[in-house]
């Protein structure tokens, strides 16, 4: 258990470097990619909806310390999009990367309307700059998706453990018996 608890942090911290690095195409723009959306919906789909909602905040909040948004942005961002992902769990199969792709869209759209209703009612900001920003950064996010969510998936792939049986590995389940 502790071992999964540190890749995952292990893992989060990595797509955060990757996401806050400037020297990503595009990077001196100020349009970086979502990484850290996709380790979170990642998480949603694999995890109990606590430990997800757990990894969403301190992303969220790990997302902020390193950029220069307001304090809740990110975190309302990615719990949003985990209960978004856990909502369509109950009626669409996320097996395929297709229907993962799908959510991450959705996901997207869902950042959007928080976004677009945070800087015009709470922050009052011109939204139209980061409508622009957010369409770019949205497209280098689903770009990157496929390679990205593979790479999650390899990292926090959880090893099989052997059957046991009295305390002694068992190869019960590797003989078949072949007929005569």
């Amino acid at each position: 258990m502790l071992f999964s608890g540190v890749r995952l942090f292990a893992v989060g911290y990595l797509l955060l470097f990757l996401q806050i690095h400037e020297y990503l195409p595009f990077g001196k723009q100020g349009i970086r990619p979502d990484l850290l959306l996709i380790f979170v919906l990642y998480n949603a789909l694999h995890c109990s909806a606590l430990l997800a909602v757990i990894i969403g905040f301190v992303a969220g909040y790990m997302c902020e310390l390193f950029s220069a948004t307001n304090a809740g942005l990110y975190i309302t961002i990615y719990i949003a999009a985990i209960f978004v992902a856990k909502a369509l769990q109950k009626y669409f199969d996320f097996d395929s990367i297709r229907n993962c792709f799908c959510l991450l869209l959705v996901c997207l759209f869902v950042k959007l309307f928080i976004l677009s209703f945070c800087f015009l009612f709470v922050y009052e900001y011109n939204f139209l700059l980061s409508e622009t920003v957010w369409l770019y950064e949205s497209i280098f996010t689903a770009a990157l998706f496929p390679g990205v969510y593979y790479l999650v998936t390899v990292l926090l792939k959880k090893q099989r453990e052997p059957h046991v049986v009295f305390g002694a590995p068992s190869h019960a389940h590797s003989i078949t018996r072949r007929p005569f």
